[in-house]
């Protein structure tokens, strides 16, 4: 039996990350967490919003990483998806982030699907993403 399980996502929510924490250090078996951010320096990175979110994201990087977690730096364009795919049978993509805002003010949408090829795409498709990143390892 696999005693890893795999979480990936995409997200810049600090309190999405302070959830993680706290799943990695209580974790009885081995999580497989990979996130990825933006590092590029694009003109859209001086925008309040995407400066802040990073800042906050970049705040948890040495406690994520003391734990095993694996965190890549996004360098390609802006994306706004999220994304999860769980053992390549679960998948969930949209736009809505991990907080009160998206849920109940701006009204954004995941799609969650258990359809195995739309789970293995989406993968496919992260870790196309993956190699528009730069690995972060501690100093």
């Amino acid at each position: 039996m696999n005693e890893t399980y795999s979480w990936k996502f995409s997200t810049t929510s600090g309190m999405a990350w302070a959830s993680m924490l706290e799943s990695c250090k209580n974790a009885k078996k081995s999580i497989d967490l990979e996130q990825y951010i933006f590092g590029g320096g694009s003109i859209e990175r001086t925008f309040a919003d995407i400066f802040l979110a990073d800042v906050l994201a970049k705040m948890y990087f040495k406690r994520l990483l003391r734990q095993g977690v694996r965190i890549f730096l996004y360098t390609g364009e802006i994306l706004h998806s999220k994304s999860i795919v769980i053992d390549d049978h679960w998948a969930s993509l949209g736009s809505c982030n991990f907080d009160w805002l998206s849920f109940w003010i701006n009204y954004e949408l995941n799609v969650l699907s258990t359809n195995q090829h739309f789970a293995v795409e989406l993968r496919s498709i992260f870790l196309q993403d993956i190699e528009k990143s730069e690995e972060i390892f501690l100093t």
